[in-house]
């Protein structure tokens, strides 16, 4: 009798392991998101959400192309660029699947008009005074009223040959001005912004001293991170180094239309802050309805420019 007990408990417990293996190879897949409605933050929407049974899911988004992601510790995680436009990103798992809809996010700009202006600031902040000097007065003989051959005519012989010295000296101006300017370019020609972008969040520029990454979405530039170390702004830094930081920083302020001045004056303020108090939360700058969030690390010095 107890040999016979013996196998029938022998028996259950081994139903119960093949059952629960059973389940387990068996068991339905499951996705479920946290959100089924995102709003965009920032360069990217980070999707999160849990996931059973597979050890990937996939994901398209507007039913273009699947991307994989991995699911860990029956989670996962995906990073959505932002957009101009709603997007409706589509997350499968084996045969079940769940639809989220991502937020449009307000554009910054125009991006080939603003790496435009951008680019022609850079070049120009590196030209000598006397060249920007001598560009300005050309600007100005350019937008002035034009002397008619009329009024040429009319002129002494004298005053004839002052204006020919005169569009002379503008000549050899605008010569001096076209072949510093060059000089310029081809100095920057590594932190130049590409003209074109296709949708993507890309470093755009990548140096020793600062990364410009930008999210650029149906020609419209979505938003901005400059990554810079956080060495670079204490006090043993190299100060040609900060100077080179701040030039890039107050250019990409003007270049979108912010007050240039006030966001560094207030983005000087949060470092020496963040540097007393080893904080790492984010800081909010605002200017002229663009935003500049700015975070610190140890290692890093994070400025998230969004509208």
């Amino acid at each position: 009798m107890k040999k016979s007990t013996k196998i029938i408990s022998e028996i259950i417990l081994l139903l119960l392991i093949v059952s629960g293996v059973g389940y387990y190879i068996f068991r339905p897949a499951k996705v479920e998101p946290d959100k089924t409605v995102y709003k965009a933050s920032g360069l990217s929407t980070n999707i999160k959400g849990t996931a059973t049974k597979n050890k990937f899911i996939s994901y398209s988004i507007n039913g273009g192309k699947k991307h994989s992601v991995r699911i860990r510790s029956n989670s996962f995680a995906i990073n959505i660029p932002s957009s101009n436009k709603e997007q409706k990103v589509t997350i499968y798992n084996g045969n079940v699947s769940a639809k989220i809809v991502v937020k449009a996010s307000k554009q910054l700009a125009d991006y080939q008009k603003f790496a435009k202006k951008y680019n022609q600031s850079l070049i120009a902040s590196s030209l000598p005074k006397s060249i920007i000097k001598k560009a300005n007065e050309l600007k100005k003989a350019q937008v002035a009223k034009q002397t008619t051959a009329a009024e040429i005519a009319r002129m002494s012989r004298t005053e004839q040959l002052q204006l020919e010295e005169k569009n002379k000296e503008l000549q050899q101006d605008a010569k001096e001005v076209q072949a510093a300017t060059a000089k310029s370019k081809s100095e920057n020609k590594d932190k130049l912004l590409p003209k074109k972008l296709k949708n993507a969040i890309k470093n755009a520029v990548s140096n020793k001293n600062y990364i410009i990454r930008v999210n650029v979405a149906n020609g419209r530039l979505i938003g901005i991170s400059l990554i810079v170390p956080a060495k670079l702004l204490s006090s043993g830094s190299d100060k040609k180094s900060a100077q080179t930081f701040a030039t890039t920083f107050a250019l990409l302020a003007n270049s979108l239309g912010a007050n240039s001045k006030n966001v560094l004056e207030k983005f000087t303020k949060f470092a020496k802050e963040a540097k007393t108090s080893q904080t790492t939360s984010l800081k909010a700058i605002s200017s002229k309805g663009i935003k500049f969030d700015t975070g610190f690390s140890t290692k890093k010095i994070y400025i998230f420019i969004t509208r």
